[in-house]
């Protein structure tokens, strides 16, 4: 049994992995992307949470391992940057002013995530053009909100997930914050998640 959940779950991961990479072309003028959601239903015992966890390990491994990367490289350019700005103040000192453009800071690479809320999801996909998996082991609550009269509040728009779905391109507008617009080709989205069952 927990080999049959291993395989149910981890087939979002491997899909993941391939991501946009690669895509099978049906016939002339059809390719399906290499996206897929898979769903563990059950009662939420230990074997079915040891199953689920065992199958997204090695990419909660290899997020990590971006992740140390990207504090590395984070830090070198916050130091790079302050002698930047330090060297900029005595160039404007000098000549009375200078016009320079900031470089663009690191970009975590992202593997998977837990994040649900459309807004999110395009703010990562947005920096990860290959796609990622979405993994949550608690998916209750999220799936029971699109059957709530208004579904496109906090993100919950059921269009944009099943743009990512099909890896079709991902558009999203805000009203706050500094990325007024996100526009992501192909906003490859596959899905490893866990649903108890109601009693």
């Amino acid at each position: 049994m927990r080999r049959g959940l291993f395989g149910v779950a981890g087939a979002g991961g491997r899909a993941a992995a391939v991501g946009n990479s690669r895509t099978i072309r049906l016939k002339e003028g059809t390719h399906e992307p290499c996206v897929i959601w898979s769903a563990v239903v059950g009662d939420g015992d230990s074997r079915m949470a040891a199953a689920w966890r065992m199958a997204i390990a090695h990419l909660l491994s290899q997020q990590k391992k971006a992740f140390l990367e990207f504090r590395a490289m984070r830090k070198s350019f916050e130091d790079a940057r302050k002698r930047r700005r330090d060297a900029h103040k005595q160039a404007i000192d000098i000549w009375g002013g200078l016009a320079q453009e900031s470089p663009k800071g690191p970009v975590l690479q992202r593997f998977v995530c837990t994040q649900t809320a459309g807004d999110r999801l395009a703010a990562i996909l947005e920096e990860n053009p290959r796609g990622l998996l979405v993994a949550r082991e608690e998916f209750n609550g999220w799936f029971a909100s699109f059957l709530r009269a208004r579904v496109t509040t906090g993100g919950r728009d059921p269009s944009l997930w099943l743009e990512m779905h099909r890896a079709g391109s991902f558009y999203f507008e805000r009203t706050c914050g500094d990325r007024g617009v996100s526009f992501i080709p192909r906003a490859a989205g596959s899905l490893a998640a866990m649903l108890r069952r109601e009693s």
